[in-house]
């Protein structure tokens, strides 16, 4: 007896996608830090060769570099990290800018820590990320808020007008997308431009070194592209958080907008005044402080994935 055509049942798409939901693709964390990579390499790499081709000694300008090698190799850390290393990273920063005070200062500046020869900005090393934990962390809890203006006090007395207006501005744009209630906003909002206001009125009395808040200057006279390369790749950094926070929920998004107006803000200070140019300029600390906060976003962007994915698959 010839057996009939055998007849394989095949599911239909539609209700297997109903009955299993497609699972998404993974995030790939290490891929998300890959742009961000490439893009500080070139500000560094063009504040690096502008100084070579200067003449000053490799020991000046090599620090860039090794300091980019660094920050990646931490970032690739801290983006595994959860919500309890966000949270601490705003007590770090206060503290690292109080201690600040501990040692003698320039000239009654206080904004480094000294390790032997080696000044690191503690501002520029930390508030980066701090930005990043105070989006966050600010919808939860009040302390957050404290911390963040301890260390916009802390910025006015040291003093530093340049963090304190890039850090105030991240303040108030966090303070005015998250949901605090209209007197809390309010106060944020008020006391953070205050100190912000009061940090133009100290005195600043140091002068500019010439590869640190004049390295576009210096590349302008040795190579106009270098010069160029510089300031476009310092540009497309500063909105490279909210890049790498497309497609989320808007609460997530809203930390890659508060970290690119603090880019954005450091990277215009030093055509309004004496500052340090971060990334391309000399100095680790801005480096550094990059890495530290891209890691962040990326830690950030992974926590905040997971629970929407765990409340989709609630739902």
């Amino acid at each position: 007896m010839a057996a009939g055509p055998r007849h394989t049942l095949k599911p239909d798409r539609g209700e297997t996608n109903q009955e299993m939901p497609e699972t998404p693709a993974p995030a790939r964390p290490l891929r998300r830090l890959l742009i961000p990579g490439v893009v500080s390499l070139c500000a560094v790499g063009a504040g690096a060769w502008a100084c070579a081709l200067e003449g000053l000694p490799v020991a000046v300008w090599v620090r860039n570099p090794a300091a980019w090698l660094v920050g990646g190799l931490v970032a690739c850390l801290l983006q595994g990290g959860g919500s309890r290393m966000l949270a601490g990273l705003l007590p770090l920063a206060a503290a690292l800018l109080g201690l600040t005070f501990l040692g003698s200062g320039q000239e009654g500046v206080h904004r480094w820590l000294s390790f032997g020869t080696l000044s690191i900005n503690a501002a520029m090393l930390v508030l980066p990320a701090a930005v990043v934990a105070l989006a966050f962390l600010g919808g939860k809890s009040a302390w957050p808020w404290l911390a963040a203006l301890a260390c916009m006090a802390l910025l006015v007395v040291q003093p530093d007008r340049s963090q304190a207006s890039a850090f105030g501005v991240a303040i108030i744009w966090i303070a005015l997308r998250t949901r605090l209630g209209r007197a809390p906003q309010l106060a944020i909002v008020l006391a953070s431009a205050l100190l912000a206001a009061a940090a133009w009125f100290r005195l600043d009395p140091l002068r500019p070194v010439r590869e640190v808040e004049q390295i576009f200057q210096l590349a302008l006279e040795v190579s106009p592209v270098l010069a160029g390369a510089g300031m476009l790749s310092l540009l497309v950094a500063s909105g490279l958080p909210a890049w790498m926070m497309r497609g989320a929920a808007p609460p997530t998004r809203m930390i890659g907008e508060a970290l690119g107006l603090y880019l954005l803000v450091t990277s215009v200070m030093p055509f309004v005044g004496a500052y340090p140019v971060p990334l391309v300029g000399v100095g680790v600390s801005s480096v550094l402080g990059f890495w530290l906060a891209i890691g962040a976003v990326s830690a950030a962007r992974s926590i905040a994935g997971k629970a929407e994915r765990a409340a989709d698959l609630a739902t």
